[in-house]
């Protein structure tokens, strides 16, 4: 009895947690507010890209300013787009394999 009870709250719980998002998907996005649809390209310090995965349905775009703010910049936007588009490229040109290859003549004495 006791078994049954506990596997029908489980039940519920996660259920009910799960149908509170479309998909199933938990919304735990970093970029909840307003997007920035451009921004001076001397005041940000450094980009980070976080593609959708299983906690955010949405590709984002979080740009960290030399004050030390970060905002986030509209993927859908002209510096967004344009900055995904540089960051593919950077990925395709980056060498494919693992670890460089030791020389074979190179021995410690």
């Amino acid at each position: 009895m006791r078994t049954a009870t506990l596997i029908l709250l489980c039940v519920r719980v996660f259920g009910a947690g799960l149908a509170q998002f479309p998909g199933g998907r938990s919304e735990k996005c970093l970029c909840r507010g307003k997007l920035i649809q451009s921004v001076r390209i001397k005041r940000i310090q450094k980009l980070e890209v976080y593609p959708n995965s299983v906690f955010c349905a949405k590709t984002e775009i979080i740009a960290t300013m030399k004050n030390g703010k970060k905002k986030c910049l509209n993927p859908e936007g002209k510096l967004g787009k344009r900055f995904l588009m540089r960051k593919r490229l950077e990925e395709q040109q980056k060498p494919k394999g693992g670890l460089a290859r030791k020389n074979k003549n190179n021995s410690n004495p």
